[in-house]
């Protein structure tokens, strides 16, 4: 805007529309689009190349933020498929950088589709019904096990864990209810907690000032100035985990599956590789075999019987020790 000197005054300037779009899209051209961070790349600007990746990244914590408070769970999952990718390439992100790719799959790929907007539908809820006011459902949960453990053991009722949780689990959410209508009934001044991020004009003052003093936006490293150490690209580095993985780890990608997607043939089929099969013509010898065996065993038997039964004197001999 060709104002840098200038500071933010408590009274906001007032602008047109398209001047205010024109604007924001230099803004987005400079700073946050892909070719701007190619640029810095190619002309090795250490300070401008770590400005445009944090930018980069932080936006997407700033989105994800966002759509969890306004309850659009597919903005969320837009999201959330950037950072399975960017999980990926960090190397202590262990458990998160499998649990989540795993969410995904079975979200768009394993579970029905009516199944699957169920679950979707159920990742975010608003307990006050106020708007802008969602809230992560295992965030909720987590509150209630708050109420559940601290607020009702410090009363004096102490830790019963069965009493904790067949009195007083399912009725959590109806006594937070009723301690909320008496405040209103009996004239209280009810304050919602909400935090909200807000900027203030100072705080713009000793960004402005502090982005000064650094040149954040240098276009090219002097030797008088400190220059920074580059940092990583998450996302790139994501990207080459992933490719290492498939090429060089046994079963490629499949730790990104969920335990139960792996086919579940491959031990059978090596278990039904042991039995014979009647019509393989190659288990013709053996099965001839066993059925010499077979026969062979079968007339000994009764060879055995015969011989047995034709001998009077033994038959004899069984009867008077069975007299």
């Amino acid at each position: 805007m060709k104002k840098e000197e200038n500071i933010l005054t408590e009274k906001l300037p007032t602008y047109s529309q398209s001047y205010i779009q024109r604007i924001v899209d230099q803004t987005y051209d400079h700073f946050l689009s892909g070719e701007a961070l190619q640029t810095a790349v190619e002309n090795k600007q250490t300070k401008l190349i770590n400005l445009l990746l944090r930018l980069r990244d932080f936006a997407t914590v700033v989105e994800v933020n966002w759509a969890s408070k306004e309850g659009d769970t597919g903005r969320l999952l837009f999201m959330w498929k950037r950072w399975s990718v960017m999980g990926q390439g960090l190397k202590k992100l262990v458990h998160y950088s499998r649990h989540l790719p795993q969410l995904i799959l079975l979200l768009e790929v394993i579970l029905p589709p009516s199944l699957a907007k169920v679950v979707e539908s159920t990742l975010l809820l608003c307990p006050s019904g106020r708007e802008d006011h969602f809230v992560a459902t295992d965030f909720y949960l987590e509150v209630q096990n708050f109420w559940l453990k601290y607020f009702y053991n410090h009363s004096g009722i102490g830790t019963n864990i069965e009493r904790l949780r067949d009195v007083f689990s399912l009725n959590i959410p109806i006594l937070k209810n009723l301690m909320h209508i008496l405040n209103i009934e009996s004239g209280m001044n009810v304050i919602q907690q909400s935090h909200k991020n807000k900027i203030t004009n100072e705080s713009i003052n000793d960004f402005i000032r502090f982005a000064k003093q650094n040149n954040i936006c240098l276009d090219e490293d002097k030797e008088e100035e400190f220059t920074p150490t580059l940092i990583s690209d998450v996302y790139n580095e994501g990207i080459a985990a992933m490719k290492t993985d498939f090429t060089t780890r046994k079963g490629g990608l499949d730790c990104l599956k969920p335990t139960y997607m792996f086919d579940p043939d491959t031990n059978d089929s090596k278990d039904s590789g042991n039995l014979d099969d009647p019509d393989d013509p190659d288990d013709d010898t053996d099965n001839s075999d066993n059925s010499k065996k077979s026969n062979n065993s079968k007339n000994s038997n009764e060879s055995k019987n015969s011989g047995t039964s034709n001998d009077p004197s033994k038959s004899s001999k069984s009867d008077e020790d069975s007299l």
